[in-house]
């Protein structure tokens, strides 16, 4: 999986709209631009409700976590086990 910056997709798809004689030449367009789009630097987050850590004494949380909250040290639950 490859994250891309839709922004940027947006603003190279909208300087070359209106650039093209028919469906085919846009349709290729698109999928050149997505291909070429640059790649945002992200990184996988757990969240709490699925941490196999919450709950014990390996969770690093001092306060009380949501469900949707994440830590830098989340492992995410074996599922089955």
């Amino acid at each position: 999986m490859r994250l891309i910056d839709a922004d940027e997709l947006i603003s190279y798809l909208n300087s070359v709209a209106g650039c093209f004689d028919s469906t085919r030449e846009v349709e290729d367009n698109t999928i050149e631009a997505i291909e070429i789009a640059p790649t945002v630097d992200a990184v996988p987050v757990v969240r709490c409700k699925d941490c196999s850590f919450r709950y014990t004494k390996m969770c690093f949380s001092k306060h009380e976590t949501g469900d949707m909250d994440f830590c830098s040290c989340g492992q995410e639950k074996e599922i089955g086990k």
